[in-house]
């Protein structure tokens, strides 16, 4: 099983929130973590279970817009909950580079099950890893009222993608 490093300066994360005005687009490198997977010829082997945890810093999240910013984070609780963490449980593939996760998502101290699809490609003879994934999620399964900033409402349904490159550790 080969062990990978999520390099930081080379991922994003993207989360868009809709409103009753405008979208607001937050937008975010720092994501930290390893990836632990079995690669054959260039391919994922599932025959071992990849393990994964993903991490960034809940102040990392910021739209640009100090107004959002200070709403969004009083309401994830930055200052008490420093970091938004995931973890893999499960893949399984659904197409050739396809294939279908489950996985947790700590949020302000709730911790829920989530899905969603990843396209991965492995680059540099199994050196690298090019992940792209993205869901809807409900930010109501996590106990958080959507922001509200003056007359800005927010929607609880959230649109998050991420876009990660990871190393193999030598």
């Amino acid at each position: 099983m080969s062990k990978y490093r999520i390099e930081p300066e080379h991922s994003e994360l993207f989360v868009e929130a809709r409103s009753n005005i405008h979208p607001i687009e937050i937008r975010t490198q720092g994501l930290i973590g390893t990836i632990a997977l079995d690669v054959h010829a260039g391919h994922l082997d599932l025959s071992t279970a990849p393990r994964a945890t993903l991490e960034v810093a809940a102040d990392c999240l910021r739209s640009g817009i100090d107004l959002y910013d200070q709403e969004i984070h009083r309401v994830i609780a930055v200052r008490k909950y420093r970091s938004v963490s995931a973890k893999l449980l499960e893949a399984h593939e659904i197409a050739p580079g396809r294939f279908r996760l489950k996985g947790s998502l700590s949020l302000r101290g709730v911790t829920r099950e989530i899905g969603g699809e990843v396209t991965l490609r492995v680059g540099d003879g199994g050196d690298s890893l090019e992940i792209e994934w993205a869901s809807t999620l409900d930010t109501r399964h996590f106990e958080l009222a959507p922001p509200k900033i003056l007359m800005l409402e927010m929607q609880p349904e959230i649109d998050v993608r991420a876009k990660i490159h990871a190393a193999r550790l030598t």
